[in-house]
């Protein structure tokens, strides 16, 4: 799966940002570096991660969204999007499509139930002359 083009502009503006602070520190960016450090070019630890993104999110006005939530919200867009299970289980990162289809049953249950309704919107309503169906028969 290729990157969506607002995501490759971006890391080409974040990556000419990252080579310019490295310039003005005197050194240099290396392709075994990783995407995201911090000034002493160590990972960023997941937990800081989370943390700026908890103080975004309150500036935001969305107090208690967590940064993992971004995938709960994309993965249900996607499928909202009519997008098949194998591409989003990719971009996830998840093994198996079961394992998706099972996080996110209650998303397809909900398009089920609007896809079952379908029929009513379509159909005409029943004359007044119409014998029962035959459900109601027996």
């Amino acid at each position: 799966m290729g990157l969506l083009p607002k995501l490759a502009i971006f890391l080409r503006q974040y990556l000419a940002a990252r080579e310019e602070l490295c310039r003005e520190l005197g050194r240099t960016l290396s392709l075994d570096d990783p995407v995201f450090t911090s000034t002493e070019r160590n990972p960023i630890d997941s937990g800081v991660l989370s943390h700026a993104f908890g103080r975004v999110a309150a500036r935001a006005r969305l107090e208690g969204v967590r940064f993992h939530d971004l995938m709960h919200t994309f993965a249900s867009l996607m499928l909202l999007r009519k997008a098949k299970s194998k591409v989003i289980l990719e971009a996830l990162g998840h093994a198996s499509g079961a394992f998706t289809m099972d996080v996110y049953s209650h998303i397809i249950s909900a398009m089920q139930e609007d896809a079952m309704a379908l029929p009513d919107e379509i159909l005409p309503p029943p004359s007044s002359g119409q014998k029962k169906p035959v459900a109601e028969m027996s």
